[in-house]
Protein backbone atom coordinates (compact mmCIF):
# COMPACT_ATOMS: atom_id res chain seq x y z
CA UNK A 1 0.00 0.00 0.00
CA UNK A 2 1.10 3.62 -0.66
CA UNK A 3 -0.62 6.32 1.28
CA UNK A 4 -1.17 9.88 -0.07
CA UNK A 5 -2.44 13.07 1.33
CA UNK A 6 -2.84 16.39 -0.12
CA UNK A 7 -5.49 19.28 0.78
CA UNK A 8 -8.14 17.62 1.97
CA UNK A 9 -8.28 14.74 0.32
CA UNK A 10 -6.34 11.21 1.22
CA UNK A 11 -6.14 7.90 -0.57
CA UNK A 12 -4.31 4.75 -0.45
CA UNK A 13 -2.95 3.12 -3.35
CA UNK A 14 -2.84 -0.98 -3.28
CA UNK A 15 -0.04 -1.84 -5.45
CA UNK A 16 -1.02 -5.56 -4.88
CA UNK A 17 -2.83 -5.60 -8.02
CA UNK A 18 -0.86 -3.61 -10.61
CA UNK A 19 2.84 -2.45 -9.53
CA UNK A 20 2.78 0.34 -11.97
CA UNK A 21 1.31 3.14 -10.12
CA UNK A 22 -1.06 4.76 -12.63
CA UNK A 23 -2.91 1.45 -13.10
CA UNK A 24 -3.50 0.73 -9.47
CA UNK A 25 -6.65 1.14 -7.58
CA UNK A 26 -7.28 3.73 -5.55
CA UNK A 27 -9.19 4.41 -2.06
CA UNK A 28 -10.40 7.14 -0.55
CA UNK A 29 -9.18 7.26 2.95
CA UNK A 30 -11.30 9.02 6.14
CA UNK A 31 -10.75 9.16 9.52
CA UNK A 32 -13.74 7.83 11.57
CA UNK A 33 -15.45 9.37 14.45
CA UNK A 34 -14.00 8.02 17.75
CA UNK A 35 -16.29 5.54 19.86
CA UNK A 36 -17.72 6.10 22.84
CA UNK A 37 -16.42 3.38 24.46
CA UNK A 38 -13.55 1.29 22.91
CA UNK A 39 -11.19 3.42 21.61
CA UNK A 40 -8.70 1.76 18.93
CA UNK A 41 -5.08 2.93 20.58
CA UNK A 42 -1.42 2.55 18.76
CA UNK A 43 1.32 2.46 20.91
CA UNK A 44 4.58 1.11 20.10
CA UNK A 45 6.16 -1.95 21.67
CA UNK A 46 9.68 -0.93 21.13
CA UNK A 47 9.13 3.05 22.37
CA UNK A 48 6.81 2.19 25.15
CA UNK A 49 7.87 3.95 28.07
CA UNK A 50 6.76 5.10 31.41
CA UNK A 51 5.08 7.78 30.42
CA UNK A 52 2.98 6.41 27.56
CA UNK A 53 1.91 3.70 30.03
CA UNK A 54 0.67 6.68 33.12
CA UNK A 55 -0.92 8.10 29.87
CA UNK A 56 -2.11 5.32 29.29
CA UNK A 57 -3.67 3.83 32.51
CA UNK A 58 -5.74 7.47 32.73
CA UNK A 59 -8.40 5.65 29.00
CA UNK A 60 -10.94 3.62 29.60
CA UNK A 61 -12.14 0.36 27.62
CA UNK A 62 -9.63 0.48 24.98
CA UNK A 63 -7.89 -2.10 23.22
CA UNK A 64 -4.10 -1.92 22.39
CA UNK A 65 -2.73 -2.76 18.92
CA UNK A 66 1.16 -2.13 17.89
CA UNK A 67 2.30 -1.21 14.30
CA UNK A 68 5.36 0.73 13.10
CA UNK A 69 5.81 4.49 13.56
CA UNK A 70 4.24 5.38 9.88
CA UNK A 71 1.80 2.92 9.63
CA UNK A 72 0.45 4.04 12.89
CA UNK A 73 -0.54 7.54 10.88
CA UNK A 74 -2.21 5.80 8.09
CA UNK A 75 -4.43 3.21 10.28
CA UNK A 76 -5.96 6.47 11.27
CA UNK A 77 -6.23 7.95 8.45
CA UNK A 78 -7.74 5.13 7.49
CA UNK A 79 -10.40 5.03 10.41
CA UNK A 80 -8.89 1.83 11.41
CA UNK A 81 -7.82 3.00 15.01
CA UNK A 82 -8.31 6.10 16.91
CA UNK A 83 -5.46 7.67 19.07
CA UNK A 84 -1.32 7.58 18.84
CA UNK A 85 -0.09 8.65 21.69
CA UNK A 86 3.91 9.10 21.17
CA UNK A 87 6.19 10.22 24.37
CA UNK A 88 9.43 8.70 23.25
CA UNK A 89 11.93 10.60 20.66
CA UNK A 90 11.22 10.93 17.60
CA UNK A 91 12.64 12.94 14.65
CA UNK A 92 10.48 15.37 12.58
CA UNK A 93 11.31 13.06 9.15
CA UNK A 94 10.12 10.21 10.77
CA UNK A 95 6.07 12.50 11.86
CA UNK A 96 6.28 14.81 8.75
CA UNK A 97 4.72 12.29 6.23
CA UNK A 98 2.22 10.51 8.29
CA UNK A 99 1.48 13.85 9.89
CA UNK A 100 0.15 15.24 6.72
CA UNK A 101 -1.51 12.36 5.15
CA UNK A 102 -3.76 11.85 8.68
CA UNK A 103 -4.26 15.59 8.57
CA UNK A 104 -5.60 15.67 4.63
CA UNK A 105 -8.21 12.56 5.60
CA UNK A 106 -9.22 14.64 8.55
CA UNK A 107 -7.33 13.89 11.72
CA UNK A 108 -4.88 16.20 13.86
CA UNK A 109 -1.47 15.66 15.68
CA UNK A 110 -0.44 18.08 18.24
CA UNK A 111 1.65 18.61 20.74
CA UNK A 112 1.12 17.59 24.76
CA UNK A 113 -0.56 21.00 25.23
CA UNK A 114 -2.79 20.72 22.27
CA UNK A 115 -0.92 22.88 19.75
CA UNK A 116 -0.61 21.74 16.04
CA UNK A 117 2.65 19.72 15.60
CA UNK A 118 5.39 21.86 13.74
CA UNK A 119 8.02 20.88 11.37
CA UNK A 120 11.21 22.69 10.28
CA UNK A 121 12.73 23.51 13.99
CA UNK A 122 16.45 23.39 13.58
CA UNK A 123 17.16 24.78 17.07
CA UNK A 124 15.43 21.26 18.56
CA UNK A 125 18.04 19.29 16.07
CA UNK A 126 15.25 17.91 14.35
CA UNK A 127 13.66 16.32 17.32
CA UNK A 128 9.72 15.84 17.39
CA UNK A 129 7.81 17.01 20.47
CA UNK A 130 5.92 14.37 22.05
CA UNK A 131 2.45 14.57 20.69
CA UNK A 132 -0.65 13.30 20.30
CA UNK A 133 -2.63 12.03 16.98
CA UNK A 134 -5.82 11.06 16.70
CA UNK A 135 -8.75 10.19 13.39
CA UNK A 136 -11.10 12.10 15.45
CA UNK A 137 -10.03 15.67 16.38
CA UNK A 138 -13.23 16.19 19.25
CA UNK A 139 -11.53 13.00 20.61
CA UNK A 140 -10.18 15.06 23.90
CA UNK A 141 -7.99 12.96 25.69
Amino acid sequence: RLWLGWGGAATFVDLSHSPELAHAPRHAIKTRKAPENGLIVLASRRHCNDETEQYLSRLRHYTRQSAGSSLKFCLLAEGKADLYPRMSPTMQWDTAAGDAILRAAGGLVTTLDGAPLTYGRRETGFNSPWFIAVGDTTLHI
